[in-house]
């Protein structure tokens, strides 16, 4: 146990009427607190890592890992085509962004992509009735299906031997509910511990019809020596978390030194 000191008690008491939390940041410990500072962490500095962005949508978050890592090789898988084409417009100019129009799953295979009015909630799966009388104003706008389109799926592991990535350094996987297919399609390299940090979208609300608990992707990633990390990117709804991302990292990349309790 530490004790504060008396700066950061007279911060704490100054900021907390304005909302705002004193918390400690550093750049080489994991704290569970900023995402992408614990991913550098976790990946030992790495300046170029190889990060694979399943369900890049409008490449928002990939623009977020590429802040963060400028030297980053990165592989944005995007299903649908509207969103591809504003991909490939979008990273034109850096050699070191790759675009794939095709969708992650456990098995090679041709299927179809519920399309939605907000593309954002696409998904090969069906969305469940459920949420939306939960959320009612955001899914008025957002999920009202629009209609389907064919797809390719491929696997990790198939594309990883195909295209001769022998490792990668962040998997991060947002796929609306089919993220669990995404990781069985990855059980080879997941055995090897060839992939060091997965960050997962985890819905505790049922939105789509046959989508993985929590407890499901969990245990499937334990059961490689998958360690979870954190919950990070909390979304709150009638005062439960409705969703979250989760960061797991292979038991054998874990740095000791950088998970010290406080």
């Amino acid at each position: 146990m530490k004790i504060k000191s008396s700066l950061i008690i007279g911060l704490e008491r100054l900021l907390s009427p304005l909302g705002i939390r004193v918390v400690s940041i550093a750049k080489n410990r994991v704290r569970g607190i900023d995402l992408l500072l614990d991913i550098d962490c976790l990946l030992n500095h790495k300046s170029s890592p190889v990060i694979f962005d399943v369900g890049a949508n409008n490449g928002d978050v990939a623009q977020e890992f590429l802040e963060a890592f400028p030297s980053a090789r990165l592989v944005a898988f995007e299903p649908f085509t509207g969103c591809y084409e504003s991909l490939k417009t979008l990273f034109a100019n850096q050699t070191n962004i790759r675009v794939e129009n095709i969708a992650l799953g456990e098995v090679p295979s041709t299927g179809k992509i519920n399309l939605y009015s907000g593309n954002n909630m696409n998904s090969l799966l069906e969305m469940e009735s459920s949420p939306v009388e939960a959320f009612k104003g955001t899914f008025t706008k957002l999920g009202a299906q629009v209609g389907t389109a064919p797809v390719k799926i491929e696997t990790i592991d198939n594309f990883c031997r195909q295209n001769g990535f022998e490792h990668v350094d962040l998997l991060k996987i947002d796929t609306q509910g089919f993220d669990l297919n995404v990781l069985k399609g990855a059980s080879l390299t997941l055995k090897n511990h060839s992939i060091t940090v997965i960050l997962i979208e985890i819905n505790f609300i049922p939105m789509y019809k046959g989508q993985a608990s929590f407890l499901e992707i969990h245990a499937y990633l334990d059961s490689f020596g998958y360690r979870l990390v954190g919950l990070y990117n909390h979304s709150r709804h009638d005062g439960y978390t409705a969703w979250c991302d989760a960061c797991y990292v292979a038991e054998s990349g874990v740095k000791i030194d950088s998970l010290k309790r406080d």
